[in-house]
């Protein structure tokens, strides 16, 4: 009787032992973990029909980096360290790319929602040619969003120079273009923009003589014409085949 009691105070006290244990080094710091950490509730959504869509996305603070798929029927929760600084950004072939930057505090939660624009067709109008300055105007225009506007001009052997209103690009996205020029402009439904070009010809230019104008999304690589129009090239409005020098 007297062994047996002291058998199950042994066990009693190793039992007690070990679970002391176990919550002191296991279940206390993993609720002391989770009690500094903050679930971010992450969606994305088409700025345009306000419904939730499916995108690839990165969320990245402090040295925890998480990267997936949203959802369309619920968020995508990863959890940050508080008072940290979280960046997450949309990775989307078919949507411009957007980022939110958070500082987390001591909420237990908080939502960050991607509003995603779709890129929308470039409308170019040529205005007037301007045979005194030898000046060309095109109005700019779109029915959604175009953003991160680039210009690229190619040109035949007879045309000296193609110059711009706005600065040139230093890398151009391809080697196959002359001269490219950074609009950098952001176009919506309501808003257009002029885009201004000169040109020099060396005497009196062929028939086969052309400048070609490329209107390109520098981040989607959408051009806003038609791969092989050229411009000028057989257009019924400018000519340069008209014009002695």
């Amino acid at each position: 009787m007297g062994k047996g009691w002291i058998l199950g105070l042994v066990v009693f006290l190793l039992l007690g032992g070990i679970f002391t244990y176990s919550y002191f080094k296991v279940e206390k710091p993993l609720k002391d973990e989770i009690g500094q950490l903050v679930n971010i509730n992450i969606y994305a959504e088409d700025n345009a029909t306000g419904k939730n869509i499916i995108t690839n996305y990165t969320a990245s603070g402090g040295d925890l980096f998480y990267e997936g798929k949203t959802l369309e029927e619920s968020p995508i929760v990863n959890r940050f360290n508080k008072n940290s600084s979280v960046q997450i950004e949309s990775q989307n072939h078919e949507y411009y790319n957007n980022q939110i930057s958070l500082k987390l505090y001591e909420e237990n939660y908080t939502r960050a929602r991607l509003i995603l624009d779709k890129p929308s067709e470039l409308k170019v109008e040529q205005l007037n040619q301007f045979l005194a300055t030898n000046y060309v105007l095109f109005n700019l225009s779109t029915e959604n969003i175009f953003k991160n506007l680039i210009v690229c001009a190619e040109w035949t052997r007879n045309i000296i120079y193609v110059k711009s209103n706005y600065s040139f690009v230093q890398e151009k996205p391809s080697s196959d273009y002359d001269k490219c020029f950074d609009v950098g402009f952001s176009f919506n439904s309501e808003n257009f923009e002029e885009f201004m070009i000169e040109y020099k010809t060396l005497g009196k230019i062929k028939d086969n003589d052309y400048v070609k104008l490329n209107f390109i999304d520098s981040e989607k690589g959408i051009t806003g014409l038609e791969e092989d129009k050229d411009y000028w090239a057989n257009n019924t409005i400018i000519k340069l085949n008209n014009i002695n020098y």
